[in-house]
């Protein structure tokens, strides 16, 4: 019994796994609101909510709607400004979603007819990217049919852009990156009238001209038409990249660019970069701290090569020597120094030239298959006489198989301001004076005496030359 007893005292008691429910505590008649049925009562209750969020149990005043109404003002302006891209992506989201898209495409149509002056319209417009804040524009058409002036008709596949406010406040248009993929088409300057009484002049900066900070292009074929030569000139880009793409300095940008890849009028070419500047970051850190930058490189050397380009494309635009070629091909390959100071450090407005600085061009030509004839009027050349001219074609007509031709030309920055084109810079003046010059010491060369064995050596090496040429022609016409 005392054992039973002793178990019995010691013994836990039994634990007990239920307990008691909290009670809640009653919520105050004045929080309790009752659930609204409808949109306009459902709006009126965040309303609310958002009225006690800023302004407490103060009442409303219309000095705080001003100040509420100047917040949201200036964020979406700050918005607008900062990210275009972003907020221009956000409007097309919003017009897929509302089904008005096509309002907004004919709006953004006229826009850029209204700033480029050419039709400009496309299909669709989507977000291609969020991370890249880049618009892409779908099945794109761009057409000019205005008398007397160049035709274009165009169409790409699609058009990648980025969008700057604050780029455009600034005078360099509101695009700030520029892609276009699947660009076909033909462009037609063969109705262009050009008044030879009138003197025309390269074109002049303005406030909004375009000026991209890259510019990318794949995949685009275009037939050019010119009135001479009176032929199709077939141009295709397999790729081209340019870290800066200027209205007012087009072919300056095109020859400092990063690379080129192509073929025109059936002839391949290459604009590669050699050596590269200064790190652009580097060399604005450098300029905003005060420090010197006077030492520092600021050139660009770019090769680029040109094989098997028909001749009457470089007569048409210049003088001399080259302008007496009726036939034949040329090869070019030549390595520029440019300076880019004014293009790293140019803000939007015209860049400052007033240090004309100088280009340097090493050309490298070979002129084959020649055939020259006398010019009927020989223009005034300066360093040659009109006695000299029929040696010279002479020399050219003999010496046909392949002339190769090593010379410097030495240009001004100046050269290159609004010009769009080669011919605007005159470098093929350059280039036809520098190969005169070259023939005129090989013509005064070939009448010193020399030896007999110098003479037969130079015999065979044009009979050689001359029995080649007669396979080559003999083959391409019967093969």
């Amino acid at each position: 019994v005392g054992q039973s007893l002793l178990r019995y005292r010691t013994r836990r008691p039994p634990r007990r796994y239920a307990r008691r429910a909290r009670p809640r505590r009653a919520m105050a008649p004045q929080v309790v609101a009752r659930e609204p049925k409808k949109f306009m009562e459902l709006f009126s209750v965040k309303l609310a909510k958002a009225r006690r969020l800023l302004t407490g149990d103060r009442p409303w005043t219309l000095d705080r709607l001003y100040a509420i109404i100047s917040v949201i003002a200036l964020g979406t302006t700050t918005w607008i400004i900062v990210g275009t891209t972003t907020a221009m992506s956000s409007i097309i989201v919003l017009a897929n979603t509302l089904q008005f898209q096509e309002y907004l495409v004919d709006k953004i149509g006229r826009i850029l007819t209204k700033h480029t002056g050419i039709t400009i319209s496309f299909e669709h417009a989507e977000v291609a990217s969020w991370t890249d804040s880049a618009i892409r524009l779908k099945n794109v058409s761009i057409e000019r049919d205005v008398p007397d002036y160049t035709r274009i008709s165009l169409t790409a596949e699609h058009i990648d852009v980025k969008l700057s406010v604050d780029r455009y406040l600034k005078g360099s248009g509101i695009v700030e990156e520029l892609t276009i993929r699947g660009m076909h088409g033909e462009v037609d300057s063969r109705v262009a009238y050009w008044d030879p009484a009138v003197e025309y002049l390269k074109p002049k900066w303005g406030f909004g001209d375009f000026d991209l900070s890259k510019l990318h292009m794949e995949d685009v074929v275009v037939e050019v038409y010119q009135q001479e030569p009176n032929r199709p000139l077939h141009l295709c880009l397999y790729q081209l990249e340019c870290d800066r793409f200027r209205r007012q300095w087009i072919l300056y940008d095109i020859c400092t660019a990063k690379y080129i890849h192509g073929s025109f009028d059936r002839c391949l070419f290459n604009v590669q970069r050699v050596k590269n500047h200064t790190d652009v970051r580097d060399a604005r850190k450098l300029s905003k701290s005060g420090g010197e930058t006077a030492d520092v490189d600021f050139t660009i050397e770019n090769r680029m090569k040109l094989d098997g380009l028909n001749i009457d494309l470089l007569t048409a635009g210049s003088t001399g020597p080259l302008s007496w070629l009726s036939s034949g091909s040329v090869d070019i390959e030549l390595v520029g120094k440019f300076p880019v100071r004014h293009k790293l450090f140019s803000s939007s407005v015209q860049p400052d030239v007033h240090e004309d600085e100088e280009i340097s061009l090493d050309f490298d030509l070979h002129l084959n298959n020649l055939t020259a004839k006398v010019p009927i009027n020989p223009e005034d050349i300066s360093y040659m006489t009109n006695a000299l001219i029929r040696p010279v074609v002479a020399y050219m007509n003999t010496n046909y198989t392949s002339i190769p031709f090593q010379f410097p030309v030495s240009m001004r920055l100046s050269d290159f301001d609004g010009s769009w084109y080669p011919m605007d810079t005159k470098i093929w003046t350059y280039v036809s004076d520098a190969v005169g010059r070259e023939m005129l010491e090989r013509v005064e060369e070939q009448k010193k005496p020399r030896r007999l064995r110098e003479i037969l050596f130079l015999g065979a090496d044009g009979v050689l030359r001359g029995i080649s040429f007669i396979a080559y022609q003999a083959l391409e016409y019967y093969v």
